[in-house]
């Protein structure tokens, strides 16, 4: 198990939020906030690794507000730790990473609500995407330049195929 970890574990699930190396430990904490430790070695309890495998969305820092809630989308409240999960529990900000299955859109707009009832926009834009998607998208593979003689070469002259 690593950290950031999303598991199913006493048919609660649970976010890994600590890795105690010296006694091969991990704690898991769930949405309500109880805490429990478990072996790090049980790895048939995770379900994914949301950090990579969920796009995610920023949503700014409010001092003094608490921690997000609730999200909803259209008005309809979306489930914590299945449907999304925020990367730091008792941050106001940070990202909040959203279940694919979701299937969210470029210019979809949900609703987040922290602790003392402020509500933040969270936009859903083109940038939209997982670590790794951002990565590829920011440095894209350079188009190999190919020299006349090796297009001559090549079965299709004029790029018809």
């Amino acid at each position: 198990m690593k950290i950031g970890d999303l598991v199913e574990y006493e048919g609660k699930r649970w976010k890994v939020t600590k890795h105690h190396r010296s006694t091969r430990m991990c704690t898991l904490v769930a949405w309500d906030r109880s805490t429990q430790e478990v072996p790090d070695d049980r790895d048939e309890l995770v379900l994914c690794h949301p950090p990579t495998d969920w796009p995610f969305v920023p949503l700014t820092v409010r001092p003094n507000c608490g921690p997000l809630v609730r999200v909803a989308r259209q008005g309809e409240d979306l489930e914590p730790f299945v449907d999304w999960m925020p990367s730091a529990l008792v941050r106001s900000g940070g990202s909040i990473f959203f279940n694919p299955d979701l299937a969210l859109r470029p210019s979809e707009v949900l609703v987040a609500v922290l602790q003392d009832g402020h509500t933040l926009r969270v936009n859903v834009t083109r940038a939209f995407g997982t670590v790794q998607r951002r990565r590829v998208r920011a440095n894209p593979k350079p188009l190999r330049r190919r020299s006349a003689f090796e297009r001559i070469l090549d079965d299709d002259l004029f790029g018809d195929d």
